[in-house]
């Protein structure tokens, strides 16, 4: 749970950081931080199932507890980023990113 806090503060500081100071968060962080983790519940199969949208197409990992499928799911991302590294490949650039969804509603 600490390290989701600390992912999410991360987060939240890079988005509101100027340009320059996001360059030296990314120094900072991970290479497997910069890429967004999500467990859900899926109705249908009736587990939890991970997605790291970025790396993989589809859910990568599931389970009962949406903890141990987190879980699993950072250690299945830090073991890609390292493979690929190890290759000499190019890590693909973070691009989903999470957002609240929020009801605008405009006031006559």
């Amino acid at each position: 749970m600490r390290s989701r806090i600390r992912n999410d503060r991360c987060a939240r500081q890079f988005n509101e950081c100027k340009t320059s100071e996001r360059l030296y968060l990314l120094n900072e962080m991970k290479l497997e931080d910069r890429y967004h983790r999500f467990v859900r519940w899926s109705e249908e199969d009736g587990v939890y199932i991970g997605y790291c949208p970025d790396l993989y197409f589809g859910g990568v990992c599931h389970g009962d507890s949406e903890e141990r499928v987190y879980a699993e799911l950072c250690e299945i991302v830090r073991a890609e980023v390292a493979h690929r590294l190890g290759k000499k490949e190019t890590l693909p650039e973070p691009r989903v990113r999470a957002m609240s969804e929020i009801a605008v509603t405009a006031e006559p």
